[in-house]
């Protein structure tokens, strides 16, 4: 079991955490050893009301990569291995091969001749190309089925030469359809808040909503599955004067 600790995700406003893939977006993740200040100030700017919802897949990112001296050499060798990947991809139920392109592409073993290898922009002399594997959370499923099936197909995979396959050790969280389509559901759980804090506090309060309604709805993830959608909002409790 690998070791984690809620993601260091962050809100839809900030591309590298959170990326509109097509009608998919991913919410980036990470395994770590203990919480950091950046998690801490994600999880105060949550609002008490918003949405939870389960995320539709688990995406890990893994690159294959080949270190052989000749570049044309290695560069079959990843590709070799590729065909692999996605072969295997093909016969293993609940694993899905990605890329990106315009969005996240999801690849089977007829599209390799349209995947480009690259060079390593830090690594000298090693070619590389970058994968996603994606499996879908099912209602049982919890963290560690998700990570195992990811786990269990990495590790049954075969490279070709000096090539090897290197999983991320961070992962992602995916909502299909983008978070947009809970903007309502979001509004109403803020008007029941409301209408409970008017029921409880009396008629000798005055009780203020202040939002942007014009805001894209965010999200974050909330748990090891699980992804957190609101809207910012203040809600402010004052006593009527007795003018």
């Amino acid at each position: 079991m690998r070791v984690f600790v809620f993601a260091l995700c962050a809100f839809l406003i900030l591309p590298h955490a959170a990326e509109a893939f097509q009608d998919e977006i991913v919410v980036t993740g990470s395994r770590i050893a203990r919480p950091d200040a950046a998690r801490a100030r994600e999880v105060q700017a949550v609002p008490h009301v918003h949405v939870v919802r389960r995320a539709d897949n688990f995406l890990v990112t893994v690159e294959i990569l080949s270190d052989t001296r000749e570049r044309d050499e290695r560069r079959e060798e990843v590709r070799a291995t590729l065909q692999t990947v996605l072969e295997r991809a093909d016969n293993v139920a609940g694993i899905t091969v990605s890329m990106m392109g315009d969005g996240l592409v999801d690849l089977d073993a007829g599209m390799i001749g349209q995947v480009d290898i690259q060079e390593h922009p830090r690594r000298e002399d090693v070619s590389t190309v970058t994968l996603y594997l994606k499996t879908p959370v099912g209602a049982p499923d919890d963290f560690d089925d998700a990570d195992n099936r990811v786990a269990a197909f990495v590790a049954g995979l075969t490279a070709t030469g000096r090539a090897t396959v290197e999983a991320s050790s961070s992962y992602s969280l995916t909502l299909t359809g983008g978070a947009d389509q809970y903007r309502n559901d979001v509004i109403r759980a803020i008007a029941t808040d409301v209408r409970f804090l008017r029921s409880t506090f009396g008629n000798e309060y005055d009780i203020n909503v202040a939002t942007s309604l014009h805001e894209r709805v965010r999200l974050t993830q909330s748990g090891p599955l699980e992804l957190s959608i609101y809207l910012p909002y203040t809600a402010t409790i004052m006593l009527k004067r007795d003018d």
